[in-house]
């Protein structure tokens, strides 16, 4: 027979359990109710607020406050930004080849602000570049600043 150890000894974890949760709805539980004897009506405080005028700044600060959060992206106003205009980007005309086909002479070009090839013949306009003439190893451009330049052939092909 079971003496009277063995059994306390069985109860033992029941017992521990329910000292457990009854001390822990006790940390949970408020330690006191607010009486409604201690809350302070609105009135009150409105007094207090005209006779102590440290209470008022502190008011007024907690109204700004609410008005414009302290961490708040909208607290300061935008600083104004300068808009920099990027310098454009000026192209330059590459001839990567000839073509002479009879009496048609067509030029193989690359513009440096595109990656794709280019054709062009006498008279045609290749981005602000038109072509005036073509010959075995160069053309002759107007510019866009209105000047005649010749463009030898180029191995570059960037």
């Amino acid at each position: 027979m079971k003496t009277i150890l063995d059994k306390l000894q069985a109860l033992a974890p029941i017992v521990a359990t329910v000292v457990c949760i009854g001390l822990a709805v006790l940390m949970w539980l408020p330690l006191q109710q607010i009486s409604s004897q201690d809350v302070t009506p609105v009135a009150q405080a409105a007094s207090e607020t005209r006779a102590d005028p440290s209470i008022a700044l502190l008011a007024d600060g907690a109204e700004s406050l609410v008005e414009r959060p302290l961490f708040h992206v909208t607290r300061r106003q935008p600083q104004a930004q300068e808009v920099v205009q990027a310098a454009p980007v000026r192209e330059t005309l590459f001839l990567t080849g000839v073509v002479n086909n009879g009496d048609v002479d067509i030029a193989l070009l690359r513009l440096s602000t595109r990656q794709e090839p280019l054709r062009g013949r006498v008279g045609d306009n290749i981005g602000d570049w038109q072509i005036l003439d073509i010959t075995n190893t160069a053309i002759k451009v107007l510019n866009p600043e209105g000047e005649e330049q010749i463009i030898g052939l180029s191995s570059a092909n960037n």
